[in-house]
């Protein structure tokens, strides 16, 4: 079992304990297994099915693959990119709890800061379109990788071309920091 879900579990256990000395204490439901069992009750209707939570950010991730492309230090969208982005801009109004991180990258030629603004920037152009779009500000990240994070190793116009690209990345809120693979 995951550390996260063993320390979730954990806090969850830590709750139901303390609910069960507030309700005994209270002196509803009469009895300290009263109060077990109410609390109990309490505990499973606020504990998030982590199966189905995991099995939701996994849809979300395989919905949100599809990337968008650039070309040569342009960081501007094109109208191709509009029927990628509205996909998008559907699966997110479709899920209001969920929340994205866009990771812009760059190829490998210019310097180490041009790249990361310029990875910046295309991040930022596509978080612009999805909020123009009715997608909320707030479930947007932007952040930008450089040349860090290449797909494509070889050093030619096709490689570059496939490494010019912004990602679309679920934030999983169940993971701590909201980190996930």
């Amino acid at each position: 079992m995951p550390i996260k879900n063993i320390l979730w579990i954990a806090g969850a256990a830590a709750l139901v304990g303390l609910g069960v000395i507030a309700l005994a204490q209270q002196g509803r439901g009469g009895s300290l297994e009263a109060a077990e069992a109410r609390a109990g009750q309490l505990a499973r209707r606020h504990v998030p099915d982590s199966a189905a939570v995991m099995q939701r950010n996994r849809d979300l991730r395989a919905e949100l693959a599809e990337r968008v492309y650039f070309g040569f230090d342009r960081w501007v969208l094109q109208p191709t990119d509009a029927e990628i982005l509205d996909e998008k801009i559907s699966i997110l109004k479709a899920d209001p709890q969920a929340r994205i991180r866009i990771i812009g990258h760059s190829d490998e030629r210019g310097g180490e800061i041009y790249n990361l603004a310029l990875g910046r920037r295309r991040a930022v152009a596509a978080k612009e379109y999805l909020v123009e779009h009715g997608v909320e500000a707030s479930r947007i990240e932007t952040v930008s990788a450089g040349v860090g994070q290449p797909l494509d190793l070889r050093h030619s116009e096709e490689a570059w071309a496939t490494n010019r690209r912004d990602e679309f990345r679920v934030i999983d809120e169940s993971a701590p920091l909201g980190l996930r693979p």
